[in-house]
């Protein structure tokens, strides 16, 4: 991760430095994007190729394990019921984990 990315991390640097793990430091920065990763979904399963939208999904979405996050495909979904059959079901499925995390 470039440190720029860090220094510009709209979380307090005495948080970042309290961080115990990579995994959760970047979930705290990223966080703040994964709205946007939502919104990208129908662009990217319309431009990209057959396995492209599984691999950019698992990178961004996929990588949450937090309430926050779940919420947010949450409110996706629901502000997003006409999202075609392919790219909700993937979203499902590379969150799979979240749900699990958050529902155990």
């Amino acid at each position: 991760m470039p440190i720029s990315y860090i220094c510009f991390s709209p979380i307090p640097i005495d948080k970042i430095n309290k961080t115990t793990s990579p995994l959760e430091l970047r979930q705290k920065i990223g966080i703040a994007e994964l709205p946007l990763a939502l919104d990208l979904l129908e662009e990217i399963q319309r431009t990209g190729d057959i396995f492209f939208p599984n691999r950019w999904l698992s990178a961004t979405v996929g990588q949450y394990q937090s309430p926050e996050a779940y919420q947010m495909v949450e409110t996706f979904l629901g502000e997003h019921p006409e999202l075609e059959p392919s790219p909700k079901g993937k979203l499902l499925q590379a969150t799979d984990d979240l749900y699990r995390f958050v529902n155990h």
